[in-house]
């Protein structure tokens, strides 16, 4: 069916939460039963195209409910679909496997069997399919970045992430006979290098996913304190909550009320040793507290409830609604930087609680903010203009406008999160046009760059917050005239919320880059091999969020299915050559199985 979607309909109900779906009025819901069901099924898809996430929300809805009713139907056809799949599975699975067994080669590309939504391998490692894609935009430029990740991740030719076993074992043999890691003289001995560890720890790659907690709300950001061991999460219940690490297993410690909270909190942040804390939310003002000093108000054993203090940064009307979109404690923790909806950038002495800085940086909102890895005068910012710009604090007067010392421009759309390296030298940028940009601070972008990047900006005719994303939007289209990016990283998809992506940590050489997605997963992209090399999946919704600790070899990720994870290497999940030749088989016959299904409908829809 052709569908059509009004943009009054479509906008309430992607908008809105789909645990709050019953709140909309019954009468317009069955008017637009009544009128279209196909067009209602449509509006709710802009919500979450996940079917398997209906089931969940169909339960909190009342049962006269239309989107109830529709939302029943869609997953009866599917249990239909998936049991006569899984039945052919049985009838041919065993025939197939018998044959793999006998085949020095598998007769299947991963590739080919992964782009079907009805198909869904176990909660792991997912294949890539041919729309990820790492693209190299400056040669010159490229082969120093990889030099240095090769440097610092002890990479070597030939090897790849999941090549562990034998290279894992000749390492232990060498330290034991006192020969030291690779590279040393024999005899030497001592402890492994920064390279070698990063390297040896590449080869155990996050594959599995473990459960940590399940909200009732989106859950948006998350940080882990490294001095606690606690992972910190928010979310829309307007709880900022933290789970401490308990014989490998993390559980509820302590939960802290955020007060006037707008929709979410959008973005939150600490100080280095974890004692103070900030975040952000539609609303005017920051809220900061210190996380050892219990309220005045609360119970002598009650850590649920802090001192707020809040801190006003810019002054709304009644016909706009103002909001803090990033917030960020600067390295010596005395100020705090912060972008808002109004365009504009402040920094905010913590101790006189006034600004020091206002900045009109962008010429629309400013989505994120981010320090510079050593100095504590530079700092970034980006914003929906599609801009990446770094500042120098000292060139700034507080009392006019002041200029960056350098812009990025090359994306099409508007910078949902910005990330350094950690060398004072490497940016990447996450934007609404499907692309993550890698970009160096030695060479910034012309004048002219930056005129074409506000222009194909201003002609973007869609809203990601609640529109599908445009199909040319998922091709690589052609650079912009003086992008001045080292690469382009595309695949992974950027729909209804500021999803982040960042470098991974020093233990990993920083080698890896990492998204969410709007699909459900987390992408990595390899900066030495220039590829995508995983696709973490198992969040039947967006993954707004995800964090690579720095002291383990773990993924943490936050999901607006309300799901909290935390992936972590599992040697079971390693499978042989073997294993990856039956599942690729299994892959197709379900895939085959699932078009039969389809064709013999539409033959009986036709007769």
């Amino acid at each position: 069916y052709e569908l059509k979607v009004d943009s009054f309909m479509g906008g309430i109900l992607s908008l809105v939460l789909p645990y709050n779906l019953f709140n909309l009025s019954n009468r317009a819901l069955r008017e637009h039963r009544e009128e279209s069901p196909d067009i209602l099924l449509a509006a709710i898809r802009l919500v979450d195209p996940r079917l398997a996430f209906y089931a969940q929300v169909s339960q909190n809805l009342p049962p006269n409910s239309a989107v109830r009713r529709i939302m029943e139907e869609e997953l009866k056809r599917r249990d239909e679909e998936r049991a006569f799949a899984e039945e052919e599975l049985d009838r041919e699975t065993s025939e197939e496997e018998l044959e793999s067994s006998s085949d020095s080669e598998c007769s299947c590309d991963w590739e080919e069997y992964t782009d079907d939504d009805d198909v869904e391998l176990p909660h792991s490692q997912q294949p890539l399919t041919d729309e990820y894609k790492f693209i190299v935009r400056n040669e010159q430029d490229y082969r120093d970045l990889k030099a240095v990740s090769r440097a610092d991740s002890g990479y070597r030719d030939g090897e790849r992430s999941g090549d562990h076993t034998k290279e894992v074992m000749d390492m232990r043999r060498r330290l034991e006979m006192g020969m030291g890691g690779r590279g040393r003289r024999a005899g030497q001995g001592g402890p492994l290098s920064n390279p070698e560890k990063a390297n040896l720890a590449n080869k155990f790659f996050p594959n599995r996913r473990r459960h940590i907690a399940l909200q009732n709300s989106k859950v948006f950001g998350c940080n882990y304190l490294q001095k606690q061991q606690q992972l910190a999460v928010s979310s829309q219940e307007r709880t900022i909550r933290f789970y401490g690490r308990t014989a490998g297993k993390f559980k509820l410690e302590r939960s802290i009320e955020a007060p006037n909270v707008g929709w979410t909190i959008l973005d939150f942040t600490f100080t280095r040793d974890g004692e103070n804390i900030a975040y952000g939310t539609w609303n005017e003002c920051i809220y900061i507290a210190k996380l050892n000093e219990r309220s005045l108000y609360s119970s002598h054993n009650d850590n649920s409830d802090v001192d707020w203090t809040s801190i006003q940064v810019c002054v709304g009307n009644r016909n706009s609604r103002l909001a803090v979109f990033s917030v960020r404690f600067s390295q010596d923790e005395k100020d705090i930087l912060c972008g808002n909806s109004d365009s504009e950038v402040y920094i905010i002495d913590l101790e006189t609680k006034a600004k020091k800085i206002a900045i009109p940086a962008h010429a629309d909102d400013t989505n994120c903010v981010k320090w510079g890895d050593d100095n504590p005068n530079i700092f970034l910012t980006a914003g929906d203009d599609g801009l990446c710009k770094v500042w120098d604090a000292r060139t700034l007067d507080p009392s006019a406008a002041g200029e960056p010392i350098g812009t990025f421009a090359g994306h099409r759309d508007g910078v949902t999160s910005i990330d350094t390296r950690g060398d004072g030298r490497y940016v990447l940028t996450n934007s609404k046009d499907q692309t993550i940009k890698i970009w160096d601070m030695r060479r910034f972008s012309s004048y002219d760059a930056i005129n074409n990047t506000r222009a194909a900006v201003a002609r973007q005719d869609w809203d990601y917050r609640w529109q599908p994303c445009p199909a040319m939007r998922k091709r690589p289209l052609k650079p912009l005239e003086g992008d001045t990016s080292i690469a382009t990283l595309r695949g992974h998809s950027i729909l209804h919320t500021l999803v982040r992506a960042r470098w991974s940590p020093s233990r990993t050489g920083h080698r890896y880059i990492y998204t969410g997605c709007a699909r459900g997963d987390v992408v990595v992209y390899d900066t030495v091999e220039m590829r995508p090399v995983q696709r973490l999946s198992g969040h039947k919704a967006i993954v707004r969020d995800a964090l690579w600790a720095e002291d383990a070899n773990e993924i943490f990720t936050t999901s607006w299915d309300g799901g909290i994870g935390m992936w972590q290497w599992d040697e079971r999940r390693v499978g042989d050559e073997q294993m990856e030749k039956i599942r690729a088989r299994r892959i197709r016959v379900v895939r085959n199985a699932t078009r039969e299904k389809r064709k013999r409908r539409r033959e009986e829809g036709e007769e």
